[in-house]
């Protein structure tokens, strides 16, 4: 070892021409030192081909983190006999990674009946005179029942021109004044669009991901020509009108027990520079399915600082971006709250490099999701219930899962090179165990931060249409209706009843009940009323 190791030094110290020690100590630390030096670059190679790979696979591959279900059984196989060999847990203990599955939700095929509630039309199609008479006797035949069968037919959108006449009169003899009844109140003051074309605008726009630009080319297909501009003064009017509303909403999230939180980029376009800039929509999720947006032109920590400002005590839930640091520090009462999706990612992305350490390390964390998976499965009566169930739970079954793979975490990390990707995989998990271990202590807590996740995939997916925020100022415009609308989706609420019915009452609503206006208070309201929600 000792030759080859000096014949490399050699060959290193001749192509970089450096001058070769005649000292033979010297010599030795000029050796350590070119061999620490190649240990470095191995790692720096390793993690660049890391980054190729990632991205070559999110262009070209798949981008689900699913995985055949024989590589984990051999996994599991690995680990129970390592387990079994160690006398830490007997095999019989430790269930498989395919157990306590929740059941699938999914319709199965075949055509299902349409809704009972959908308008419908009949045509009745009766047989030829000649095929009424009877081919035997000659007799005419008699109806005995019918068939029938339905189709789903389609008529596109269509606008329609709303004439508001005000009679005026007037004393015919002393012609003292002239009575008209007022002007019924719309979402915009003399504004052209009423409720409902502002909802299917805002509708297209931040819930179906159609640009404005879009949209003007549709209507223009229907007859008429509405500039782009008077879209967006549409939605900066539908924003203004709305701001009561998404209040009450953050009042009610900063409320909650845990609260979620994340954060995706997006591009801001700017006047007078040929690129875009880089802006950030912030998400926040509640106990109550409840999502805001908040908006910012960059990542750090004064944003989340001062949308949490009165969040003081609670769980903050996400990931190990340091922006969220600030909040932990300056609230003693607050708890963070870490995300094992993101501990598994970066274990899943490793896998390609380190197969056997990264197979065990899933294994491990497909058990944590087995026991989450059991826990949805159980059907509990009130949310206390659930909350007491899942704790239980997690102690007996998560908790010893939880152990061993911190000591896996613990042993990889004296065996892989810190900068390689399953170094940097078991470096995330111990550097935040803490967090990642919160949810054993508390039932409320979800294992990861997927909802949240979720909630920003429809930016995601909105990016690839509209590409770009037009503005800075429009930035905070989406995140509103971002959020309102996202609640809709988590609230199975029509975004389309919710948004119309809001515009046509938010002006004369209340100020101290506006919370009736959210899409959870709207559809508690409506479920007091018996009246449905879609």
């Amino acid at each position: 070892m000792l030759f080859g190791s000096v014949g490399l030094a050699c060959d290193i110290a001749r192509a970089m021409e450096i001058e070769l020690p005649t000292d033979l100590s010297a010599a030795h630390a000029m050796i350590r030192e070119l061999y620490a030096e190649c240990h470095d670059l191995r790692g720096r190679y390793e993690d660049v081909k890391h980054q190729l790979d990632q991205m070559a696979r999110r262009l070209y591959g798949r981008r689900s983190e699913q995985l055949d279900a024989a590589q984990l059984h051999l996994a599991f196989e690995a680990l129970q006999a390592e387990m079994a060999a160690a006398g830490v847990v007997p095999p019989a203990q430790v269930e498989t990674p395919t157990a306590a599955r929740a059941p699938s939700t999914r319709p199965g095929h075949g055509r299902r009946p349409l809704p009972a509630n959908l308008p419908r039309k009949q045509r009745i199609i009766a047989p030829e005179p000649e095929d009424l008479i009877c081919s035997c006797c000659g007799r005419e035949k008699t109806k005995i029942g019918e068939e029938s069968s339905e189709q789903l037919d389609y008529e596109p959108a269509t606008l329609t021109v709303i004439e508001t006449i005000r009679p005026k009169y007037a004393c015919s003899s002393c012609k003292d004044g002239v009575t008209v009844a007022l002007a019924p109140q719309g979402p915009i003051d003399k504004g052209l669009a009423t409720s409902g074309l502002l909802t299917h605008v805002i509708v297209s726009k931040y819930v179906d991901h159609t640009p404005l630009s879009r949209l003007t080319t549709i209507f223009h297909r229907l007859g008429i020509d509405i500039p782009r501009q008077t879209l967006c003064g549409w939605v900066e009017k539908v924003y203004l009108l709305l701001a009561a509303v998404e209040a009450a909403q953050w009042r009610s999230i900063l409320a909650s027990h845990v609260l979620g939180a994340d954060e995706t980029p997006v591009n801001v376009l700017e006047a007078g520079r040929k690129q875009c800039a880089r802006g950030y929509f912030w998400c926040y999720v509640g106990d109550e399915d409840e999502v805001v947006f908040d908006f910012s032109m960059g990542r750090g920590s004064e944003t989340p600082l001062r949308a949490l400002r009165e969040y003081v005590d609670g769980v903050l839930q996400c990931d190990a971006y340091s922006g969220y640091d600030v909040v932990d520090r300056t609230k003693p009462g607050l708890v963070r709250a870490g995300c094992m999706a993101h501990a598994r990612r970066k274990v899943f992305e490793a896998k390609d490099v380190d197969t056997d350490r990264a197979l065990i390390l899933l294994a491990l964390i497909r058990q944590l999701y087995d026991v989450e998976a059991q826990i949805q499965a159980t059907v509990c009566e009130t949310k206390a219930q659930r909350v007491v169930m899942a704790l239980e739970l997690r102690q007996e079954k998560s908790r010893p899962v939880m152990d061993r793979l911190r000591e896996y975490v613990e042993r990889y990390r004296g065996e892989v090179l810190p900068k390689g990707p399953m170094g940097k995989a078991v470096g995330y998990l111990f550097n935040q165990w803490t967090p990642l271990s919160r949810f054993l202590e508390d039932g409320a807590i979800p294992i990861d931060n997927n909802s949240v996740e979720r909630q920003i995939r429809p930016i995601a997916v909105g990016r690839a249409n509209w590409t770009f925020v037009g503005s800075e100022d429009a930035g905070p415009w989406a995140a509103r209706l971002f959020g309102l609308l996202g609640t809709c989706r988590l609230q199975g609420v029509n975004p389309y009843a919710w948004l119309k019915d809001v515009l046509e009452r938010v002006r004369r609503h209340p100020p101290k009940r506006m919370y009736e206006l959210t899409p959870r208070g709207w559809k508690l309201a409506r479920a007091q009323l018996a009246v449905p929600a879609t």
